[in-house]
């Protein structure tokens, strides 16, 4: 079995795909999420209807099925029919929905949804929107095979300590060629780790070593600070320099670590001149290079 799994979400290569499944990695909520007429929250694509409108219509304009959103960022649970038109979507039956949406919750952030509306009345504005948890923590466990995608909402009894149990709290599925949600059972317990799926295509931008994983800077292009932010595997001592263009350093720190997590850092950038820079992280043995861009 095959999926296509989108890191930098290209819509337009949906259509060309072969692959069973197609699971695109997704930031903010896609599902509508309105109480009356409101939109809760416009920062995810409530706020962007337009956009909205270009992708999904792609999506039934050119009959794609099996497209599944993987969302996080909301701090919550749900699992949602996704539909270019909900005029014709029926709730009852799931038709005329022409993708899915499972997001995850967090693992130990506490939600930022301030709003104290009962899930009953998001479902009532919002009928494509069939699960919903706003306080849980825990993670999502996806399942994939030839015939249909599940999802188990995963929550843990504590996240105080490193010490948890953690109990199913909805399970939901969506059949090969149906392009919408239906309730099913847990996944039975495994006694060892399935075979990896092959994920093709994978384009990932994101370099790894041995000692960190997934340097991110921003914003890039930058004007007065830049961020970085990886997750460190080992204690270590890193060096930290910026290069401009004709290979001198201009800047350099040296980053002892003594704990394995993910790390952010912010630099003041504003003394540096306009122009393209490389901003080099490691040691002595191995490193990773971006090109930055200050404006």
């Amino acid at each position: 079995m095959r999926c296509f799994f989108i890191t930098y979400f290209n819509v337009y290569k949906l259509s060309s795909s072969s692959s069973r499944w197609k699971l695109i990695s997704n930031q903010v909520m896609i599902s509508s999420l309105k109480i009356a007429v409101v939109a809760v929250n416009g920062d995810q694509w409530d706020g962007y209807p337009a956009e909205y409108d270009r992708v999904l219509n792609y999506i039934k304009n050119n009959d794609i099925n099996n497209v599944i959103f993987l969302t996080g960022d909301i701090h919550t649970s749900w699992a949602s029919d996704i539909a270019a038109d909900y005029s014709t979507y029926d709730s009852s039956t799931g038709a005329g929905s022409d993708a899915v949406e499972m997001v995850c919750t967090s693992v130990t952030s506490t939600s930022f949804l301030t709003f104290t509306v009962p899930i009953s009345a998001i479902k009532f504005f919002n009928p494509n929107i069939k699960y919903a948890e706003l306080s849980k923590r825990g993670y999502l466990l996806l399942d994939i095979d030839s015939d249909r995608v599940q999802g188990d909402w995963m929550y843990m009894n504590t996240v105080a300590t490193p010490t948890f149990t953690s109990t199913v709290g909805a399970s939901w599925k969506t059949d090969y060629n149906d392009n919408h949600l239906s309730s099913t059972t847990p996944l039975s317990p495994r006694s060892s780790m399935p075979l990896q799926a092959a994920i093709c295509p994978l384009t990932s931008s994101i370099p790894n070593t041995d000692i960190f994983v997934g340097l991110h800077c921003y914003p890039n292009p930058a004007s007065q600070n830049i961020s970085l932010q990886y997750y460190l595997y080992q204690n270590k001592q890193l060096k930290l320099k910026i290069r401009d263009s004709k290979g001198v350093t201009v800047f350099e720190k040296k980053l002892i670590h003594t704990d394995q997590s993910m790390k952010f850092l912010s630099l003041d950038i504003s003394e540096l001149t306009k122009g393209i820079y490389f901003l080099n992280l490691g040691d002595d043995k191995q490193s990773i290079t971006h090109k930055i861009i200050i404006n």
